[in-house]
Order: C-alpha cells, then sequence, then structure tokens
C-alpha cells in the first residue's frame, strides 16, 4: 500500500466513526466552506460529469446537479497526474483547498502544495444544459467556476501564444460597453462562427483569479471546444427586425431590458471614421455609430444600423446599406450653440473668424469665433490651400461634444480674406511702437543727463572764469598798492644803511637784517602775484599748469623731472585745480631738496569718477612714520595733509629707506 492511499484512508476515517469531520459528497457542499474551512482539508467524494478538462494548463471542472468547482488533476507528465476528456462521468476523490477567489478540490497532501486528485472513470456522461447568465454579471464573482452561457458580439480574435496549439483569444462585448475576454482550445481562427462582429451564443467557464482582499480579478471564460460557440443568427435577424428606435430617445432613460438587447436605428451617414465607425443623421438629431465591420461606407448613404446602446452613442454596430443617397442637408448653427447636447452628432454649418490654424500632413485643426468672441474648436483633414488666420469663413461638419468634425477640405469655404490688421499685425505694430517708446524715453533719458552734465560744465566754467577774475583783481591790487609800499620801504632802508656806516656793529647787522627780511617779503609777494595772475593756469587749467611747471624748473643737474597726463581733460573747480597744482609743487621741491633723486616722475590722470595725481622720485626715501616718532615732523607732508583735506582727497605716501617715495592724491568728483 503506497503512501497517497494511506494519507486517503486517513481522510476517510470519519466514515468509520472516529470523530473527524464528514466527507463531503457534493460539490455544493464545498463551495458553501469559507476560506477557513477549506483550508482545514476536508475529505471529498464526489460523482460528476467533467465539464472542461485542459491538461497543459491543469485547469479542470467537475458538475452535479448542485453546481461545478474547480479541481487540480495536475499537469500532463507529472507524478500523480489524472486524466480525462469533457464529457466523462466519473468519481472524483480529494480534499478541500482554498483558492485564490473560491473552494477547490486537490488530491491528499501533507505538503504545502496541492497534489492531483484521485480520478475514477465511471463511463460516459452527458454534458448539464448551462445556466444563462446577464452579461453584466459575469464579472461579479456569483458565477465563478460555473457553466454558463451568454450572449455577445465578437470584437477580437487572436491566437493566444504559449497557451498551446489552436489556443484562441476570444474578446466579446455586450450592452453598454462591456466586455469580456474568452480562452479556448482546439479552435479554428477560419470558423465562419467566429467572425468579428458576428453575433454568437457563448458557453464557457467562469474563471479567475482573487486578490488579497480575496476579490474576484482577471474573470473570464473558458471554453472547452467550438461546439461552445453558437452562431445567434436569430438575434441579429430580431435586432433588424424591430422597430426603429427614434434617436432622439438614446438621449433619454432605456431599462435595462431594452439595453440588453441590439435596438435599431435608421438615418444617412453624416461622416466617415475609417475603421472606427461613422456619424448618423435623421436630418435634425445625429449620434455615433461605433461599428468593426469591414465594409466602406460614404457619405448620404442610408443605412439601418444595430447596436448595443452606450451613453447616447452605438457601440457595436451591425449596418445595413440600404440605398446611396446624397449627402445630407446641414441645420444653420451657431459657434456659442455646438454644446447643446441636442447638437451632438448632427450635421450643421456655421459662420466664423478663423483663428490659430495648424494644417498638418495628419489634418488640421483651427478655432472658429463669432462676432460675440465665443470660439469653438474644429478638425477637418489636410487642407490644400489654407486661408490665412483672421478669414470669415463658412464651415460645414459634424458636432461632436461642443467641436466641429469637418469631413472634407470642401467643407471650409472662404467669404472674406483677413482684415489688413489683423491680430498678428496688432501686435507687430504693438511692439514696434513699444522700440520707438523705449528710444524716445531712452534718447529723452540720455539728453537729460548730457544737458545736466553740460549745465555743471557750464557751472564750473563760469565759477572758474569769476575765480581767475577775482584772482587777476586781487593781483593788480597787490602790485599797484603792497608792492609799491614795499618797494618804498626797501629805498627807506637802504637808505638807513648807508648813514649808519659809521654807527657800531650792533646797529649795522640790525639794518643789514631788516633789508634782508624785506628783500625776502619782496619775493614773496612777487611770488604770490605771479601765482595769482598766472596765464597758462587761467586759460588752460590744471594739466598746462603742471606742464608749464616742469618746463620751467630746467635743473642743471640731475634730477629729471617729467610730466603725464592720461585720460580725459575736464576742467575742475579752480580751488580744487590750485590745491592739485600746489601738492605736486609741494611734493615735487620737497623731492628736489631732500631725496637725491635721479628722476622725478609727475602723473595726472582723469578717471571717469576721480583724479589721480602722483608724484614718484627713485631717491634715498625714508620712513613716513619716523619724524612723527621723534617729534621732527616733514612739514611739507604736512602742508601737503592739510590741502588734500581741504579738497576731500585721501593721501598716500608709499616710502622706504633706498626705495624711493611715492606720494598719490585720489580726488574722487
Amino acid at each position: 500500500m503506497g503512501f497517497r492511499h494511506l494519507v486517503l484512508i486517513l481522510f476517510l476515517l470519519p466514515r468509520l466513526g472516529f470523530g473527524a469531520p464528514d466527507v463531503l459528497t457534493q460539490v455544493g457542499q464545498v463551495r458553501a466552506l469559507t476560506p477557513e474551512k477549506a483550508r482545514a482539508r476536508i475529505p471529498v467524494e464526489i460523482e460528476g460529469v467533467v465539464i472542461y478538462f485542459d491538461a497543459t494548463t491543469g485547469h479542470a471542472f467537475i458538475h452535479d446537479e448542485t453546481g461545478s468547482v474547480f479541481f487540480r488533476p495536475g499537469i500532463a507528465g507529472t507524478p500523480g497526474s489524472v486524466t480525462a476528456a469533457i464529457g466523462d462521468h466519473v468519481r472524483l476523490r480529494g480534499i478541500t483547498w482554498a483558492g485564490e477567489f473560491s473552494p477547490s478540490i486537490a488530491g491528499p497532501s501533507s505538503e504545502d502544495a496541492p497534489a492531483p486528485v484521485e480520478l475514477i472513470p465511471l463511463g460516459a456522461g452527458k454534458l448539464p444544459e448551462p445556466l444563462p447568465v446577464p452579461f453584466d454579471q459575469l464579472k461579479t464573482g456569483r458565477w465563478h467556476d460555473q457553466w454558463v452561457s451568454i450572449h455577445g458580439t465578437v470584437r477580437e480574435i487572436d491566437a493566444a501564444p504559449g497557451l498551446g496549439p489552436r489556443r484562441i483569444s476570444l474578446l466579446l462585448s455586450g450592452p453598454d460597453g462591456r466586455s469580456i475576454q474568452a480562452l479556448g482550445n482546439n479552435l479554428d481562427i477560419g470558423n465562419p462562427v467566429m467572425e468579428v462582429n458576428q453575433e454568437i451564443e457563448l458557453r464557457g467557464i467562469v474563471a479567475g483569479g482573487g486578490d488579497a482582499l480575496g476579490r474576484l480579478q482577471d474573470a473570464h471564460l473558458l471554453i472547452g471546444d467550438a461546439s461552445w460557440i453558437q452562431s445567434d443568427s436569430a438575434s441579429t435577424t430580431a435586432a433588424f427586425d424591430q422597430a426603429p428606435t427614434a434617436l432622439s430617445d438614446l438621449r433619454r432613460y432605456l431599462p435595462p431590458e431594452i439595453r440588453a438587447h441590439r435596438i435599431r436605428v435608421d438615418g444617412s451617414i453624416s461622416l466617415v471614421v475609417p475603421n472606427q465607425g461613422f456619424f448618423l443623421t435623421d436630418g435634425h438629431l445625429g449620434t455615433w455609430i461605433e461599428t468593426t465591420q469591414q465594409q466602406s461606407f460614404h457619405l448620404g448613404d442610408i443605412v439601418t444600423a444595430v447596436g448595443y446602446v452606450s451613453g447616447n452613442t452605438l457601440t457595436d454596430g451591425i449596418i445595413k446599406v440600404l440605398a446611396q443617397g446624397p449627402p445630407p442637408a446641414p441645420r444653420v448653427t451657431q459657434p456659442s450653440e455646438l454644446n447643446d447636447a441636442t447638437l451632438q452628432g448632427a450635421l450643421v454649418t456655421l459662420e466664423g473668424t478663423l483663428r490659430d490654424l495648424r494644417n498638418l500632413s495628419t489634418g488640421s485643426d483651427f478655432h472658429i469665433e463669432d462676432r460675440n468672441g465665443h470660439t469653438i474648436a474644429a478638425t477637418a483633414p489636410p487642407l490644400s490651400a489654407p486661408p490665412e488666420s483672421g478669414a470669415r469663413i463658412l464651415v460645414t461638419g459634424v458636432a461632436d461634444q461642443g467641436q466641429l468634425r469637418l469631413r472634407n477640405s470642401r467643407d471650409l469655404t472662404i467669404l472674406s480674406g483677413p482684415p489688413w490688421l489683423t491680430p498678428s499685425r496688432q501686435i507687430a505694430l504693438l511692439i514696434g511702437a513699444a522700440f520707438v517708446v523705449t528710444a524716445i524715453i531712452l534718447g529723452l533719458t540720455s539728453l537729460k543727463i548730457q544737458v545736466a552734465r553740460q549745465t555743471r560744465l557750464i557751472q564750473a566754467q563760469l565759477v572758474h572764469r569769476t575765480l581767475v577774475e577775482e584772482r587777476q583783481r586781487m593781483g593788480r591790487e597787490l602790485h599797484d598798492s603792497l608792492e609799491q609800499y614795499l618797494a618804498g620801504l626797501h629805498l627807506q632802508l637802504g637808505a638807513l644803511k648807508d648813514r649808519t656806516a659809521d654807527s657800531p656793529a650792533s646797529v649795522r647787522e640790525l639794518a643789514a637784517g631788516a633789508v634782508r627780511m624785506l628783500d625776502h617779503c619782496r619775493e614773496e609777494a612777487r611770488r604770490s602775484v605771479f601765482e595769482l595772475r598766472t596765464q597758462t593756469f587761467q586759460r588752460e587749467g590744471l594739466a598746462a599748469a603742471l606742464v608749464q611747471f616742469v618746463e620751467e624748473i630746467h635743473p642743471s643737474a640731475p634730477p629729471t623731472v617729467t610730466v603725464e597726463i592720461t585720460g580725459v581733460t575736464r576742467p575742475l573747480p579752480s580751488a580744487t585745480e590750485f590745491n592739485l597744482l600746489r601738492c605736486a609743487q609741494e611734493a615735487t621741491a620737497n623731492a628736489l631738496k631732500h631725496a637725491q633723486a635721479q628722476s622725478i616722475q609727475l602723473h595726472l590722470h582723469y578717471l571717469p569718477d576721480r583724479i589721480r595725481l602722483s608724484i614718484h622720485d627713485d631717491g634715498q626715501g625714508f620712513d613716513p612714520a619716523a619724524p612723527y616718532a621723534s617729534q621732527r615732523p616733514h612739514f611739507g607732508l604736512l602742508h601737503l595733509k592739510e590741502r588734500s583735506d581741504r579738497m576731500h582727497a585721501e593721501l598716500a605716501v608709499d616710502s622706504a629707506p633706498g626705495l624711493g617715495t611715492t606720494v598719490t592724491l585720489h580726488l574722487p568728483l
């Protein structure tokens, strides 16, 4: 006796009265178990008919008078696997197993993985009649693992690679846009029953797994063989034989018993979208008919269509062309009315102004604006001669969710060209005007700055001229008064000196000292008068005065004195120029007296925001801090400091013993 039979005997002990659970003998008892009870591995022994068996995937279902349930036969070729055929009458022995969604049956096993069941053939059986189930209940979970029949329309037919030979995937659609996938074995794509848009009756097993919360996922149908697919031509015939439904009724409430079947509508085609469907109009209203029917439709075709109601459109349409008629006449409307629900699908014509045209190889899109500024979007096939934006146009097309769909390029008529002052030109003019105004503002601002600068220059020249005239006046007065008095005093002291020739030596020395002091005073007076009346300084300013100062030095021996003027010269306040000249003279005099230099260089640099004056010598240099520490300051440096402070300038003295001296003044403007 094998281990597997021993395990089965242990599970059959309840029949011998050892207190374990009773054996379940009906499918309904298994299906009634909760997941927790199904995990208890309760013994099962059921007689029934195999209604589905796929040895490739290891999927099988057994049916008795209480329903159907999934069992595990094992995959063909694996240890312990069993085999059967659809319609076999069998006895099944095993244990309950918690499936992903509902309880199932597996073979006895001490492992976590399920084992194949024990299957005892009892002969040929008979398939029961399937349960007719409404299309909308297939995915609710109520009919999971059950043998059912439904009516629907074939939407897609594809081979299912990797799932065995002649494995077919069938997409079936029903009312309200619902659909379900069906997988079948031993089916031929060339089967005339399985044609796209064909209405069929399909028998199958409702299958699918469960998610972590126990909800049904990926619900689909399993098809055993081709006999489970039957043409439902009677339903199609009945759909065409029924009275047509008015297009206006599609916008109203339709009860479920009507929506569960195809309804019929009549009209003429107003717009065709290849491989998708067309718009149908009754001369007043319109609707969209979705169809995959392999047939060419044309504008004006008078047709009868049957399909499932979805919103206010029809899906899975089956079409009969009754006659070729003229294109339907459009309704005259306005862009502002296009959102009216009663115009959905209707053929309309309207007038407006073209805006925002994009003409591509795949199609054109643009906007139409009415005289009140209301705008709608429109699409059309590619336009060979697109009008300019702003043109007045007349368009005809189908109203589709507030937009307009033109049928061809002939649906657009140009009433008049765009006005010269188009929005793009208005924008260009505004941009040009903005540039002109900006240029004017910038020009006026620049002119204002120039006028202000010129005004300051004129004011500085006036001040300079006034100071020059005042200096000339003072020079004349000093020359005509003080210098004359000093000259007279010099003559009197000279006479006094001659009369004291016989006087004591002390008297003669006092007289000679008085004459020397008077000579010094006269020399200083002459120099001051000369400085007040310097013509070069008066006429040409600081730069020319520095050049003249250097030219007048002409030392007979080193050092050589040079001057360099850089930058754009401009007049400065007279007091400023005078102090700068004095600083240059003072620093140069200090270098001549004390530096023992070979060269002295003066540099006057005019910068945009300041004046820089530097005097450099290559003499013996000194320690600028040493005189102060010894309380013996250089009076020349003190004078430079005083004058620089008077001008609010920065004075820098850079010197060291043996390295020469550089005196620099920075005067902000």
